[in-house]
């Protein structure tokens, strides 16, 4: 079959897919985001892997409607000039360093003044070096022009770190303002939200919140935080973890990412090729720079602050505090490899039901070292809806983001999966408290055999422990009804929301919420029952100490 035609099939499957979606075959919520992949067999690829999640297949998998609240504008502080920072050629792995003054007009050239070496000369068009009004020089690009950063601050592979100060030009800006070349990583550092957002329009766009790479998909919501065209905008970017303005943005992220050969602005895979506009009126970035930093290593969390800290001093870039971000976790199947409908049969304590909960392994959430949950659900996918489920599992999670750093590591009692003990018994032993501050992570880990527990951190930012307050899960909608995102009626989901431990750990937790709104943090989980025998989360949530 020719090129051509596999294209064009494949087209018509993506555009089914997302009428499919959009008339409620879905009522999980899914909101839909076309980055396609620049060939048909990518295509393929991508959709056969990555089920519906992820940016080559179309579709992103996104909260219930009842989670679509509008987002409340970021809390910023201006960075104090006595604040710890640290000069980025003090730190041996800088490979890369790119600023307005280096970039050699003439030449066409983006020199590196790092001292390695690694200038950047694939250069698309002729960017132009700019002063603005605090004498600070910076590279004005544009659609049509872009560079390509040698692969020489590439060649660690996931080990590396990459800081950039950058902004659109104009309103009508978005796209990806990082994209990959080679290696078929698929790779967004910095992107707008999705047209049809709550908020459409230019005050929608200017967001460089959403960071992707394939084998993982979206690492960090590409929906929320939006910038002023014009304003600076600090990203900080490792394989696995995505920042901006000073705050963590990813969430709890499988190690399957696929890093680019090389890292560009509007010169990546995806920039040339009939994708170049991208779909639904995404343009390609009316960008420019200031600064871009490389280093071949994973930096920690202390010296990514003091980076941070540097640039947003020389930049004047307000940072970011007690956010309220709706962290990206990745899913798993219920059965291992992508299959529609996979899903647990029933299972009575023992056998079947130490394989649910063993499915359950290296899933949870996380808020970083500096956040802490305000919300969290264990999310099925939907096993009696009347179109299938899939059998994709995972954790939402919404988070205050940009408090005092720092966790405290902590696990709950070990549990044997298999063994005869009650159902109940088992999930009253895996109770999380901090007690003390926020939880800022949960993960699920098989410790060996038929044994599990789950990590937890707790967070240093202190709480108000008079403020605090019980809370019983609900459930979405009524009880024993799911009312799903584009589902025109109400039905009977016989196997969700039923929360009987007695059916599996994942039939009981599913669905159930914790919300303690935006003014407090989630210190507690804990695992009980009703009167008739369902699971029941409670949850605790308290005030931080200083609101």
């Amino acid at each position: 079959m020719s090129t051509a035609i596999i294209g064009g099939v494949v087209v018509v499957v993506i555009l089914l897919v997302v009428l499919y979606l959009f008339m409620g075959g879905d009522a999980d919520g899914p909101t839909v985001q076309v980055d396609a992949p620049v060939t048909a067999e990518e295509q393929t690829d991508e959709m056969l892997n990555q089920g519906s999640q992820g940016a080559g297949t179309g579709v992103e998998i996104e909260a219930d409607e009842e989670m679509q609240q509008e987002e409340p504008e970021a809390v910023e502080e201006e960075v104090s000039e006595d604040e710890p920072d640290i000069d980025p050629k003090s730190i041996k792995s800088l490979v890369g360093q790119y600023t307005g003054d280096s970039f050699d007009e003439e030449n066409n050239v983006w020199k590196d003044t790092s001292g390695k070496k690694n200038d950047a000369d694939e250069i698309l068009g002729y960017p132009e070096v700019i002063e603005d009004d605090n004498g600070l020089k910076y590279v004005l690009g544009g659609p049509e022009k872009g560079v390509r950063f040698p692969m020489a601050v590439m060649t660690t592979g996931k080990k590396y770190t990459m800081l950039a100060v950058v902004k659109y030009n104009a309103d009508d800006s978005g796209g990806r303002m990082f994209d990959g070349y080679g290696n078929g990583a698929n790779y967004v550092g910095g992107h707008w939200s999705w047209p049809w957002a709550a908020k459409p329009g230019p005050q929608s766009r200017n967001s460089m919140s959403g960071a992707h790479r394939s084998g993982t998909e979206w690492i960090s919501h590409n929906g929320h935080t939006t910038h002023k065209a014009d304003e600076w905008v600090l990203v900080t970017d490792q394989k696995l973890s995505y920042r901006v303005n000073g705050i963590q943005r990813s969430g709890l992220i499988k190690d399957e990412a696929i890093v680019p050969s090389q890292i560009s602005i509007n010169y990546g895979d995806y920039t040339n090729g009939v994708h170049k506009q991208h779909w639904w009126g995404q343009q390609t970035p009316d960008w420019s720079a200031g600064e871009v930093l490389f280093f071949d290593e994973v930096l920690d969390k202390d010296t990514i602050r003091k980076l941070e800290t540097y640039l947003m001093k020389k930049w004047k870039i307000r940072r970011s505090v007690r956010e309220h971000v709706g962290m990206l976790n990745s899913y798993r199947w219920e059965k291992g490899a992508w299959q529609w409908g996979a899903v647990f049969d029933d299972c009575n304590g023992a056998g079947s039901c130490s394989d649910q909960f063993k499915a359950m392994d290296k899933i949870g959430f996380d808020c970083g070292d500096d956040g802490a949950a305000t919300f969290m659900t264990f999310h099925r996918h939907h096993r009696d809806h009347p179109n299938g489920g899939n059998g994709r599992f995972w954790y939402y999670s919404n988070c205050t983001q940009g408090l005092l750093p720092g966790v405290r590591e902590k696990k709950t009692d070990t549990i044997n999966t298999s063994d005869s003990s009650s159902m109940a018994d088992k999930f009253r032993k895996l109770d999380v408290s901090c007690r003390t501050g926020g939880i800022s992570k949960m993960q699920w880990e098989n410790v060996g055999g038929d044994r599990m527990r789950i990590n937890y951190n707790c967070s240093n930012a202190p709480i108000n422990k008079q403020s605090c307050t019980e809370i019983t899960a609900r459930a979405s909608g009524t009880d024993e009804i799911h009312k799903g995102w584009g589902s025109a009626n109400e039905y009977k989901n016989v196997r969700n929301n039923e929360r009987d431990p007695n059916k599996g750990p994942i039939t009981a937790l599913d669905l159930q919420w914790l919300d303690c709104g935006r003014n407090k943090v989630l210190t507690d989980v804990k695992y009980g029952e009703n009167d008739q025998g369902m699971m029941r989360l409670k949850g605790t949530c308290c005030a931080l100490e200083d609101e």
